[in-house]
């Protein structure tokens, strides 16, 4: 059995235990992948997936595309990504969304518009912002 512990301090990886002692089980981590990912698809609601392009969303989002159809769904999953016009964000989550078949959303926004949702704005701002963007 494994044990996680989460870290959210800035100085988590100065700890004795940051590092793993035991070598990965590989089987397992896709075991509990994707049954973790397959528990957050048993939802009565539509939902998407937040693809940056990324390892880590697009390893979720694969993941969940085969267990969606598994689960004798039809349709596409739907995926969206937010980010500057011409970044390589934008252009590796589009190419992702095409290798695992989601129906893909790309969002722009400028940089004056990031700007405004900086570390003083709050939260309620920023979640304007961004929702300025995905329905302008």
């Amino acid at each position: 059995m494994y044990v996680v512990t989460f870290s959210y301090g800035f100085n988590f990886h100065n700890r004795q235990n940051f590092f793993p002692s035991t070598p990965v089980d590989l089987v397992e981590f896709r075991r509990q992948l994707t049954s973790s990912v397959r528990r957050h698809l048993l939802s009565e609601v539509p939902y998407g997936l937040l693809l940056s392009g990324g390892l880590d969303s697009s390893l979720v989002a694969s993941v969940a595309c085969r267990e969606y159809a598994r689960l004798g769904n039809a349709d596409h999953l739907r995926s969206f990504c937010i980010g500057l016009d011409g970044s390589p964000d934008i252009a590796a989550a589009e190419k992702v969304a095409d290798h695992i078949g989601t129906r893909h959303y790309s969002f722009t926004f400028t940089v004056q518009q990031g700007a405004k949702c900086n570390k003083r704005s709050t939260s309620e701002h920023c979640l304007m912002t961004v929702e300025n963007i995905l329905y302008s």
